[in-house]
């Protein structure tokens, strides 16, 4: 924008001067010029920390992929691992935001909510953890038991939390 401003201003500064530049005009021009140069520094100063952001954010996804994998894994194991770390992840962050938005409500939910609440972060967590030890088979084994248990135990309960997305899930990780 700061750019179409600039030669705006060239251009409208011509029309206003006869054919000659006229030494307010070219003052005009130097100012509109430094002033652009002012909000372009704003700007990549911005975009220099959005940068920042963004490999820091993309370092910690590369190390909560990267739990549990060792050198001696094969490409298919290690990329398999990694995508299994990646949900258990967002599944630990989604976990905690539905206890965090029960909590900032004035209603009181049943403690079977709570459960089913609380369950699927701590399985996240169990899973991240057993990874974490290098033991992949039973974190595996956790995560294909615990989650449907849990959401039996939801049903059972006549709770719909949004779980019928885990059956989807299941069956996208059966190629596992």
């Amino acid at each position: 924008m700061s750019f179409l401003q600039h030669h705006f201003a060239i251009i409208q500064s011509k029309f206003k001067s006869t054919g000659s530049h006229s030494s307010t005009s070219l003052s005009a021009e130097k100012e509109v010029y430094n002033t652009t140069k002012q909000d372009h520094g704003k700007e990549s100063a911005l975009l220099q920390r959005l940068g920042i952001w963004q490999k820091k954010i993309s370092r910690f996804f590369e190390r909560v992929q990267s739990i549990g994998v060792t050198a001696s894994m094969d490409d298919s194991a290690k990329r398999k691992l990694q995508i299994f770390n990646l949900l258990n992840f967002l599944n630990l962050i989604a976990g905690v935001i539905v206890p965090v938005t029960g909590l900032l409500q004035d209603r009181n939910l049943p403690a079977a909510a709570w459960l089913a609440a609380f369950a699927p972060p701590m399985i996240s967590v169990l899973v991240l953890t057993l990874n974490w030890y290098k033991k992949h088979e039973a974190g595996m084994i956790a995560y294909f038991i615990l989650y449907p248990v849990i959401t039996s135990v939801v049903y059972l309960n006549g709770i719909n939390l949004g779980v019928d997305l885990f059956f989807i899930l299941y069956g996208i990780l059966a190629v596992f």
